[in-house]
């Protein structure tokens, strides 16, 4: 999950992160986990609380990354001040969500189980949901306190900016030889939004 991925407990994160996207994560078992990396199941343990661990450490490692990239705990009005930054900010968020694999990954996994395990169920709707709205209304709040934008409810114009781009990331993540046809279509609704909201 590293540059190297070198280390049986690198090499096993990888293989539950492959397993768990394919199969779901209630569906993979210990025994396939650690048979596609050359051991038995029981020596899981040695590394890991058993599936559930190895889930929790996957997704712990992303959980922070993903925060830094899409900078969750950073005041928006500090890095968005015009269309132009919320253009390049919005497109380099979408590039890395649709180029990072394992990040892929981690969305298929919660779609899969999304409707069968409580955790995954609350990881979707923060990750889908509630993170994307707070990051935006925050973007929108600001643009309309700084006289960029129009004023209207900021709530609503963070939904109705991110939600055809999550479709998109939907679409992709379905059919990923569509990428370019998904980052063109996500450019042209930034534009449009632009062109509608902007002062």
């Amino acid at each position: 999950m590293t540059a190297s991925g070198n280390s049986t407990r690198e090499k096993l994160l990888s293989a539950a992160l492959d397993l768990f996207s394919v199969k779901g994560y209630e569906a993979a078992t210990v025994d396939e986990i650690a048979g596609s990396v050359g051991m038995k199941g029981p020596n899981i343990y040695n590394y890991f609380k058993g599936k559930k661990g190895l889930f929790m450490e996957i997704s712990s490692i992303f959980e922070t990354s993903y925060k830094e990239q899409v900078r969750l705990e950073a005041d928006p009005s500090e890095f968005i001040r015009d269309a132009e930054d919320l253009k390049r900010f919005s497109m380099d968020q979408l590039k890395y969500t649709v180029s990072d694999d394992n990040i892929r990954k981690l969305r298929r996994i919660v779609t899969i189980e999304q409707f069968g395990n409580e955790y995954l169920k609350a990881q979707a709707t923060e990750h889908q949901y509630t993170n994307i709205m707070k990051l935006f209304t925050g973007i929108m709040a600001g643009l309309i306190k700084q006289g960029a934008i129009k004023e209207e409810d900021p709530e609503q114009l963070a939904l109705m900016f991110a939600a055809p781009v999550s479709m998109l990331i939907q679409l992709y993540d379905r059919e990923p030889e569509r990428k370019e046809e998904v980052l063109k279509k996500a450019e042209a609704h930034i534009d449009l939004f632009i062109q509608t909201y902007f002062i």
